[in-house]
């Protein structure tokens, strides 16, 4: 009850009132009486003015919620070495069933995803069959339906099964966020015999030539700690190494690595095997793979810039920071044509040695920057023939940066690198235009900024400005226009391109028709713009430079594993020889299943580039994917991927039962582990019931009724008294 201390204060007057009242009449009970209802009055008028309450709380009690999940798969159906199928129903019964009495129970299956069932479905003719063991997909959604029907009460999970899971997420991970206690009951047979596994073979996804890196295989034992055995290394199916390891503890994993310095580019398929022991009851464990794509170990750029300026600021502040670039970088402060009157050691810049570079070391570069750049003024017509034979014949690139010393009116009109340009030039006429405008984006692979179309044209949108442009006489044909002018044209009628890019023999040319392009690191709504103005810049890099993210064919696999009969989706982005979008070809996919058995499937357009097509994978094993890409009889380029098919392969062949998993399970979420074949009970460390608060409610007692009238009747007496004596 809410109480005032005025209140208590009050009343203690009142009666000491009355006390000293009653003494000090004492023969005049009259007095006293009519003082003590005026009193008592005052009291409840008082009382009233402080605005009490009354307070009350209902609390209930409820019994922890606990959901016991059993194990459906397809594994804990086996008959040998022992029918895991009797064991599931006995431990249901013996050590479940018994929590019923204690706790508030519901009972799940599961399988991949946890189910709500009965406890009589579990104990008469479960259906064990389920193609795959996901125990951290039943532990979240178990522990979600158990939030959803128990919120409030204290709650707990128990999983019944073999330990054998073979889902894509690791259950440790999921019980350490299942926010309660999982206790975990282990149904099957323990291994007796000798068994060694490789779990896993880590390998970076990209390797480069020349680079030593390291891969790594992981072992596991049962039944055979202390024994050697003898790794062997194979890449694409050809052994590169091997090596002995000694077995570490059950449970306990095994490392064994090995180092490899790729030689050429490509994709590589590196497979671990391990000889089987003697008496080995399981060799299908035996091995495992992995693919690492092999890039050139740098990408050596030689960078030239005709004048301190703020785009050779910007881009080579990006290219440094990218490690997979080597630069080398000219910035020309003085010409041949302004020579200063002093001797050559008293000057503190260094000559530009371009002797050294356009004869001896140009082909050690995979990239040309020329950045308004006066060639005339260092270069000879055998050093432009180089750096063309570099593009053309060697596979390098070119990028050319516009400016008052580029293109056309930089004199490049009349020299051989007018040919490797995508833009035709109009040599000492050509404008140069300095108006401020925004490029217009070209829908074409090279412009993403983001994950979708839509996102893309709300960054382009928001990028700012570009304050200048060399326009070209028209864009060649076959060109890939990446941007262009929103209203300068060029003679040819189109809009001025103002970034266009094209093969050329076999190397690769862009053409950047503006040098101010830096002004895009300087304002965007979306996100740090000086992000999305690096982010644009290592994609074209990529593409010049050849990495495989950029190339005419690429198939991919929407994940790396799959489920036994789960269909492996596939997309195969395809472009032209102009590395546009091609929406005409026609993709042939080839599939490899685990036995060699082939079979063609055909692509379907889904639009911009992207063929898609679907291949059930009803045999465990690994499955290779091989798109094949024609357009009018041309083949415009092949990829390949794998794909993993799991879960019927490990559904059949775990026949016994992983303790060390279930109870890693427990022990990370705060429950226990009990094996189902011991004769103890399953206890959970809960307490059985929880006080829950149902309501509290406030009543007020200041506007009762009862205390007006008592009131009324107080005031009423007084008076009455006072009347009958003759006291008014």
């Amino acid at each position: 009850m809410k109480f005032e201390a005025g209140i208590i204060a009050l009343a203690g007057a009142a009666l000491a009132l009355l006390s000293a009242l009653y003494v000090y009449s004492k023969a005049d009970r009259k007095r006293v009486l009519l003082t003590a209802l005026r009193v008592a009055a005052y009291i409840l008028i008082v009382f009233a003015l402080l605005k009490p309450s009354l307070d009350r709380t209902i609390t209930l009690k409820r019994r922890t919620a606990v959901a016991v999940v059993a194990d459906l798969s397809k594994s804990m159906g086996l008959k040998k070495p022992e029918d895991k199928a009797a064991l599931l129903k006995a431990a249901i019964k013996e050590k479940a069933v018994p929590l019923a009495g204690v706790f508030d129970v519901s009972w799940y299956a599961f399988s991949g995803t946890a189910r709500k069932t009965s406890l009589e479905d579990l104990l008469t003719s479960p259906r064990l069959a389920g193609d795959s063991t996901d125990i951290a997909e039943a532990i979240s959604s178990a522990g979600k339906g158990l939030e959803k029907d128990k919120p409030g009460a204290k709650k707990a999970l128990v999983i019944i099964s073999d330990g054998n899971s073979n889902g894509l997420l690791d259950p440790v991970a999921a019980a350490k966020q299942a926010g309660m206690p999982v206790y975990t009951l282990g149904v099957g047979p323990l291994m007796k015999g000798v068994d060694v596994a490789v779990r896993s073979i880590a390998a970076g996804e990209l390797g480069f030539t020349g680079m030593r890196s390291t891969v790594a295989v992981n072992l596991s034992g049962a039944n055979a700690s202390g024994k050697t055995v003898r790794v062997a290394l194979k890449a694409d199916g050809i052994e590169i190494g091997n090596k002995e390891a000694v077995l570490q503890d059950d449970g306990l994993e095994t490392v064994v690595k090995f180092e490899i310095t790729p030689k050429e580019t490509g994709l590589v398929r590196y497979r671990a095997e391990v000889k089987p022991l003697p008496g080995e009851e399981d060799i299908s464990n035996n091995s495992a793979d992995c693919e690492v794509r092999v890039l050139k170990d740098k990408v050596r750029i030689l960078y030239l810039s005709g004048h301190p300026n703020y785009e050779y600021r910007f881009l080579r502040q990006v290219l440094k920071t990218n490690p997979n670039y080597e630069m080398v970088s000219f910035i020309m402060l003085r010409g041949i044509k302004n020579l200063m009157p002093f001797p050559e050691d008293q000057l503190t810049l260094i000559p530009f040695p371009v002797t050294e570079l356009f004869t001896r070391d140009l082909p050690q570069f995979d990239i040309v920057i020329l950045e308004s750049f006066p060639y005339s003024e260092y270069m000879t017509p055998d050093m432009l023939n180089g750096l063309a034979r570099l593009v053309t014949e060697r596979g390098g690139a070119l990028l050319m940066i516009g400016g008052d010393q580029s293109f056309g009116i930089g004199g490049y009109a009349a020299t051989p690198l007018a040919d490797l340009l995508p833009v035709t030039l109009e040599g000492p006429l050509e404008r140069y235009d300095t108006a401020p405008y925004k490029m217009v984006p070209e829908l074409h692979p090279l412009n993403s900024l983001s994950y979708s179309r839509d996102g893309d044209a709300l960054l382009w949108k928001s990028m700012a400005e570009l304050s200048d442009i060399n326009v070209a006489a028209s864009s060649k044909p076959g060109a890939a226009v990446l941007g262009r002018h929103p209203f300068l044209k060029s003679k040819s009628g189109e809009f001025a391109p103002v970034l266009a890019a094209w093969q050329k023999g076999r190397g690769r040319v862009i053409a950047c028709m503006t040098g101010s392009t830096w002004r895009w690191a300087m304002g965007t709504g979306q996100e740090t713009s000086s992000g999305l103005y690096a982010r644009y810049w290592q994609g074209l890099f990529n593409w010049l430079s050849g990495v495989p993210d950029v190339k005419q064919v690429k198939i991919a696999a929407d994940k790396k594993s799959y489920l036994k009969n789960e269909p492996v989706r596939l997309s195969i982005s395809v472009l032209d020889e102009h590395y546009r979008y091609e929406n005409s070809a026609s993709v042939a996919l080839l599939v490899s299943d685990p036995n060699g058995r082939k079979a063609r499937e055909v692509c379907a357009l889904s639009g911009n580039g992207i063929y898609e097509c679907s291949v059930s994978g009803d045999v465990s094993g690994k499955y290779s994917f091989e798109a094949s890409v024609y357009k009018e009889g041309k083949e415009l380029g092949k990829d390949s991927c794998t794909a993993e098919v799991t879960g019927s392969r490990s559904e059949e062949t775990d026949l016994y039962l992983n303790e060390t998993l279930l109870s890693e399970i427990a022990e990370k979420s705060g429950g226990e582990y009990l094996n189902a074949a011991s004769g103890k009970a399953l206890l959970l460390k809960l307490d059985p019931e929880t006080e829950e608060i149902v309501s509290r409610t406030r009543k007020t007692l200041w506007d009762s009724p009862v205390l007006l009238l008592l009131s009324a009747l107080i005031l009423c007496g007084e008076w009455y008294i006072r009347r009958t004596n003759g006291m008014l």
